[in-house]
């Protein structure tokens, strides 16, 4: 962990980014968190949905990132063929201040998102797999820039990685 405070939610805890320069939490490269596809689901607490900056959520560095971006959610993954990061602006809009629920599912031919347990998008693509990502894996900042304003502004509570697409039914659950 680097550089973060912890906060208080409803009894529980959540970390809390200020989001000075590489403030971060490192999770050391792990097979586990290498998949071929890829569903993540966490709750989302920003102080600040204004900036133009990256305001990275979570990331795989050389395998996938999901963050906000002038309020609006973008998710990229590193494919095979081309291997190139293929960004993807999900129009879902979060707003300051406020608990939500996200839930990313990708696979070979599409970007799923679910907001607050409800489907909200489905975005076809014929990028396929995932490439295997040497990265460590990192909750509010991308260590790709250190000293860069790529920090997230806020909460993150309940990050789960899964090697598999979860069912509708255990979105709602998880919710």
């Amino acid at each position: 962990v680097v550089g973060d405070t912890v906060a208080a939610w409803l009894g529980q805890k959540c970390y809390y980014f200020a989001k000075s320069v590489n403030e971060r939490i490192i999770i050391p490269t792990n097979p586990i968190f290498d998949t071929k596809h890829l569903s993540i689901q966490l709750w989302v607490k920003p102080n600040d949905v204004s900036s133009p900056f990256e305001n990275s959520l979570l990331c795989k560095e050389y395998q996938y990132i999901v963050r906000l971006f002038s309020g609006e959610l973008f998710f990229a993954v590193e494919t095979i063929d081309p291997a190139i990061w293929f960004w993807v602006n999900t129009g879902v809009r979060v707003n300051e201040n406020e608990w939500v629920n996200f839930y990313f599912k990708y696979n070979a031919i599409s970007f799923d998102v679910y907001k607050n347990g409800v489907f909200a998008v489905s975005i076809p693509h014929n990028k396929g797999e995932l490439v295997s990502g040497t990265g460590s894996l990192q909750l509010g900042n991308r260590e790709f820039f250190p000293g860069s304003s790529n920090g997230f502004k806020g909460s993150l509570q309940d990050v789960r990685i899964y090697n598999r697409a979860l069912t509708p039914e255990e979105v709602k659950i998880n919710y």
